[in-house]
């Protein structure tokens, strides 16, 4: 019976990392999906999420009204959720640059505000970002022009990372991250992507409806485009320049309120889990987003099974052994970087592995136990 268990494991996880995108590039060659893509101007309203960010707000306003597209054709919106620094102050100088400026009355959270917004935007498409995420100059243009296709209903551009603190788990992050963009490629591929990155996304407004003040809008926006019957798309051109986490404390509270609002917005939209309704759009669903939230639990359990095993054969014992290494490197990394010391490359992926994993663990957790964070807290 463990011996079963040691190898459904070790199957789980090795699909969830490896056979998933094996599975979406054979099957993009089959049933990919022809897109038109060429230049429109259609009406556009930049929603930009903010909470005290007197720091960032003014590059940020400036970025987007130097952005590549018809000034005339673009609305810029700062929506405050009630900001208690300069904030507010510093968006109000650009009232006559055509930047609208929204205050919470009282602080809801990132999801709340784009709610009492969005329906005031004047833009037949909508682009939602941060105020810490910098536009290249084309990235609206490029996402703009695959709403050329009626088909598409959504459209989600790419964070460039930038690791200006040198962690260790920035160097990690941007590991993961290539391996995420890849996978969003396959997935937009077939008209499917499951998630979009908050700081550069763009819909056409008459899709979005009222979302949950708990919920993430980032994944709960492509899954209603997808149950609408519009396609969702990945724009690796449209280009967002981000910072990295700068520590493994910064990098866990961002995977544990992922996983917190993750958890929420699939039970929100479990609808699309009907395989017999959505068919390979609920596969990748489950392979992609409820996976990857089972590994942290599939690792403990393959670790006790593992040790479980050592007695009766070698095989066992050495795997055991690989697992002790493989996470004695990370604890290495954790305490090097604690101590600011430079150490071997190779010590990013065990580090920001068992980072990752250990939030969206600790995530699960505070969920079952009744902890549901709603109000967005920006990481910096």
């Amino acid at each position: 019976m463990l011996i079963i268990l040691f190898w459904t494991l070790i199957c789980g996880i090795i699909y969830t990392y490896f056979g998933y995108p094996i599975f979406l590039s054979l099957i993009a060659k089959i049933w990919g999906k022809n897109l038109k893509k060429e230049d429109i101007f259609p009406g556009v309203s930049l929603i930009i999420a903010a909470y005290n960010e007197e720091k960032f707000i003014e590059q940020k306003i400036n970025n987007s009204l130097a952005l590549d597209y018809p000034k005339e054709k673009l609305e810029i919106i700062v929506s405050s959720d009630c900001s208690t620094d300069k904030t507010n102050e510093i968006v109000k100088r650009y009232a006559s640059s055509n930047v609208r400026l929204f205050i919470a009355e009282k602080r809801f959270g990132k999801t709340a505000g784009r709610n009492m917004v969005i329906p005031e935007a004047k833009g037949e498409i909508v682009v939602l970002s941060d105020a810490t995420g910098m536009y290249e100059k084309g990235a609206l243009r490029k996402l703009v022009r695959n709403f050329s296709d009626p088909r598409v209903g959504g459209v989600g551009g790419i964070l460039k990372y930038v690791n200006t603190s040198n962690s260790m788990v920035g160097s990690g992050e941007g590991l993961y991250w290539r391996y995420e963009v890849m996978l969003r490629k396959k997935e937009s591929l077939l008209g499917n992507l499951l998630a979009v990155s908050g700081s550069i996304y763009a819909f056409r407004k008459k899709l979005y409806s009222k979302i949950p003040e708990e919920l993430a809008d980032d994944l709960i926006m492509p899954l209603t485009i997808k149950k609408s019957g519009y396609y969702a798309i990945f724009e690796p051109e449209a280009i967002c320049i981000e910072e990295t986490a700068k520590d493994d404390k910064e990098e866990s509270a961002k995977r544990i309120r992922i996983a917190n609002r993750n958890i929420m917005g699939l039970i929100y939209m479990r609808e699309l889990f009907n395989f017999f309704k959505y068919g390979l759009f609920s596969l990748e669903l489950f392979s992609h987003k409820v996976l990857r939230l089972l590994i942290p639990f599939f690792l403990l359990a393959l670790f006790i099974t593992t040790c479980a095993l050592s007695k009766i054969a070698v095989f066992y014992f050495l795997f055991a052994i690989l697992q002790i290494i493989f996470y004695l490197a990370a604890v290495i990394g954790y305490v090097a970087q604690k101590k600011s010391k430079k150490i071997n490359r190779l010590l990013y992926i065990p580090l920001f592995f068992c980072v990752t994993n250990l939030g969206v663990f600790l995530g699960i957790i505070k969920y079952l136990n009744g902890q549901k964070k709603a109000i967005w807290e920006p990481v910096r």
